[in-house]
């Protein structure tokens, strides 16, 4: 799996964590996209493929996003956009690519 990321930031309003590079022998190939900001009353979004996400396999829990077992399927570009009070927005984005060598062909 590789994660290839890129981040925007305005002023002081910024995200909290800038997202990691997860390897191959992460269990269970588990995403997490952690889209918190340093305002609390932030607005945050997940698209995929310049698509907002809102598929049911994807798990939320407050703006940290969960790919709990990630598949072919879930390739591709995430982008975290967040809006806040004062109209401002930011945004972070990241390549997911999946090594399909863990993946049986048949």
């Amino acid at each position: 799996m590789l994660l290839v990321l890129f981040s925007v930031v305005q002023g002081n309003f910024q995200f909290l964590e800038q997202w990691k590079q997860v390897t191959p022998g992460d269990l269970q190939w588990k995403v997490k996209l952690d889209c918190r900001t340093n305002d609390p009353s932030a607005r945050t979004e997940l698209w995929h493929n310049h698509i907002i996400n809102v598929t049911g396999k994807l798990l939320r829990d407050g703006d940290i996003y969960i790919i709990s077992s990630a598949i072919i399927s879930d390739q591709g570009f995430y982008t975290c956009k967040a809006f806040n009070k004062d109209g401002d927005s930011i945004q972070k984005r990241t390549l997911l690519f999946l090594n399909h060598s863990k993946f049986d062909f048949y």
